[in-house]
């Protein structure tokens, strides 16, 4: 078993991991994601990822791996490698700053082309990972290995050369502790850059989320998303401002609250208020009556509310409605699965019917 000294090091190494990587827009580094769905949630900040230790040290150790591999590549006089920009990590983005993505370097003087500048990225996978791509690199060849190999890590490049203008994107991998190492370079593709742009348009604009990846809870693509009790079980989102149905999002990456009319900071992105009322969407259930205050869902022939706290408008008219903040959604009832085992008790109890 660890020592205290190094399970409380562990403790604060996640706290500290957890808590940078919050944020706030679509990530260019997610856009290839096979589900739209998942993509929708993760934009709407519908449940937080918590890292777990062996997460942050494979994330540390990635750090760590690109360090050392731009060191190494600096070794050849030749090569010109940036991975800044006015001390800044070099970055892009679209869609009123609301879709971006931040790459590894920018590199020239590479054996395989001299002359030419490239995107540059670096990833540190496991030995499994590492021999499949080059498996794929020697069956398929170099510059058709990384889509083939990654999708999603396929994706980020293209979008990354299409940001740069640069056609050309150099891709380094390590295993953990940089013991083994291989490279491919990738081609632009414009067709492809245009179908994720128009994707993550759809995602950003969207208050519905998209069609299920599969309806089958159990189904091996869904096993392990961070979303599927939201996206299966009916579990309430988290209450923040972007699970908000009252937020706008804004040029330059801003956001804008409309019940309030005023700018949103990022920093309370995370501490919604009590005119909060879940985005529609979000919800696992039918809506059939709404406004600012207020909204009404129905799901197998139970009606409930959520409503901000700030009071119920008239628009209740049927008493038997159930009536709940978000938080209150949130903390207590968990899942639209339990309103619905709490009207049935009652139901039952007092010998009444669900009125339709």
């Amino acid at each position: 078993m660890k020592s205290k000294t190094l399970q409380k090091i562990d403790r604060i190494r996640c706290q500290n991991a957890n808590a940078s990587q919050d944020r706030y827009y679509l990530g260019m580094s997610e856009i290839g994601t096979e589900c739209k769905r998942q993509l929708f949630y993760s934009f709407r900040k519908a449940k937080k990822r918590v890292l777990d230790q062996k997460s942050v040290k494979a994330i540390e150790d990635g750090h760590l791996q690109e360090s050392l591999m731009a060191n190494q590549l600096r070794i050849l006089p030749l090569i010109e490698l940036h991975t800044e920009e006015n001390g800044d990590q070099i970055g892009f983005s679209d869609i009123d700053g609301h879709f971006c993505g931040h790459v590894d370097g920018m590199i020239k003087g590479i054996e395989q082309d001299i002359l030419k500048w490239f995107v540059w990225e670096h990833k540190s996978v496991n030995e499994k990972k590492f021999s499949q791509l080059v498996k794929i690199c020697e069956e398929k060849g170099e510059k058709l290995s990384l889509k083939e190999w990654d999708y999603v890590y396929y994706c980020q490049a293209i979008m990354y050369m299409h940001y740069s203008g640069v056609g050309l994107h150099y891709l380094t991998v390590t295993t953990p502790g940089g013991r083994d190492d291989f490279d491919c370079i990738t081609e632009y593709d414009s067709r492809i850059a245009t179908i994720l742009i128009e994707k993550a348009n759809d995602i950003i604009s969207s208050t519905l989320p998209p069609a299920r990846l599969s309806d089958k809870r159990e189904f091996y693509k869904c096993k392990w998303c961070n979303y599927q009790e939201i996206c299966h079980d009916g579990v309430f989102p988290d209450v923040n401002c972007k699970t908000c149905k009252h937020i706008a999002h804004k040029e330059n990456g801003s956001f804008y609250c409309v019940i309030k009319k005023k700018a949103i900071k990022k920093e309370k992105i995370n501490v919604a208020c009590d005119s909060h009322v879940y985005l529609s969407g979000l919800i696992d259930a039918q809506e059939v009556n709404y406004n600012d205050d207020c909204t009404i869902f129905l799901k197998n022939g139970i009606y409930f509310s959520n409503c901000a706290k700030n009071g119920f408008p008239p628009i209740l008219e049927n008493k038997d409605i159930q009536i709940f903040t978000s938080k209150e959604l949130f903390k207590n009832i968990k899942s639209v699965q339990n309103i619905q085992e709490k009207a049935l008790k009652l139901q039952k109890k007092f010998k009444g019917e669900i009125i339709r």
